[in-house]
């Protein structure tokens, strides 16, 4: 899961030019624009990443509501997002730690006495709980939300992936290779199969495979698609994750006339391991085969590269 709220440190202060007021600090991989002189070179900080939804109630975060407010699960609040200030991007929040003395968060020095911790080290935990702090998600159409069966099933990951930003070491890497595909904009989806029973899910739940399910998009496209029907019969248990588009879905960004489902993901339930991207391409291949090519393999950009030569941070937001 995403770790929403962190005790990072500034690693950078720059300017921003044209601005008096505001100036952008580096937070590990991250830019975010502060008020200046807010924070020196080297300070702590309790940084929020972006698609918290921050409570309205929390009068720390009040100074944000005039950029607007949502609504989730009953409750009011902000939803961080990338926003572009005097030309400058900022991705996230970044708020004084302060001392145990003089603290806008005492409920984390808290935290930290009990477990015997410092705030030297960053990614100490994830305060996003003892915060209030959650993940926004957009609500779900109708024709997608259905019959609930039960939680996302705890046997496979969920499809949240990480961000460069909170692990810029791996451009250090200069060994290893590794697959580059595009990132769609659709909605999850995980199919699977476990001891002959065949599942499907959304991003954060398991829906049921029945006729009162039968309009929800998911169900549907499991049955008709015949994706379900194809997976069953390999007697394997295993799971396809990828991103279901079409109408209905995201707006229908790439105008597709019937839903598709595209793979990134499959991944051994009883290995609990994801396939390598070669067995994967091959697996892919013979699901698209037999449900007539209206499964696809999500765009393969580069089967191998080393993120080490692309080089820096900077280097790979360009990239991407």
């Amino acid at each position: 899961m995403r770790e929403l709220v962190t005790i990072r440190k500034i690693s950078e202060i720059n300017p921003i030019p044209n601005a008096d007021a505001i100036e952008v600090a580096t937070v590990d991989g991250w830019q975010v624009v502060t008020k200046k002189n807010e924070f020196n070179l080297g300070d702590n900080c309790v940084y929020f990443e972006i698609d918290s939804f921050l409570p309205e109630s929390d009068e720390r975060f009040s100074f944000l509501m005039k950029n607007g407010v949502r609504t989730q699960d009953g409750i009011s609040g902000h939803v961080l997002r990338t926003v572009e200030l005097r030309g400058q991007i900022s991705q996230g929040l970044v708020l004084p730690l302060g001392t145990p003395e003089n603290t806008i968060f005492p409920e984390i020095w808290e935290y930290l006495f009990v477990h015997n911790m410092d705030d030297t080290s960053p990614y100490l935990a994830d305060f996003s709980q003892l915060l209030g702090v959650v993940k926004w998600d957009p609500p779900i159409p109708a024709e997608l939300a259905g019959h609930v069966e039960g939680p996302f099933p705890g046997f496979i990951p969920v499809t949240d992936q990480i961000r460069i930003q909170n692990v810029p070491k791996f451009l250090e890497d200069k060994d290893d290779f590794y697959e580059v595909t595009m990132k769609l904009d659709g909605s999850s989806m995980t199919a699977f199969v476990k001891d002959g029973k065949l599942g499907v899910c959304s991003r954060n739940w398991q829906l049921k495979i029945s006729e009162e399910n039968a309009g929800n998009t998911f169900v549907r496209y499991l049955k008709e698609s015949g994706l379900g029907e194809a997976m069953l019969k390999f007697g394997d248990n295993f799971a396809v994750q990828g991103e279901l588009m079409g109408p209905g879905i995201q707006k229908n960004r790439e105008n597709f006339r019937m839903h598709q489902f595209f793979i990134y993901d499959i991944f051994d339930i009883d290995t609990q391991q994801f396939l390598p991207s070669v067995i994967r391409r091959q697996l892919a291949g013979i699901l698209m085969k037999a449900t007539g090519n209206v499964v696809n393999h999500v765009p393969i950009i580069e089967q191998s590269i080393r993120l080490g030569d692309i080089g820096s941070l900077p280097n790979m937001l360009k990239y991407a």
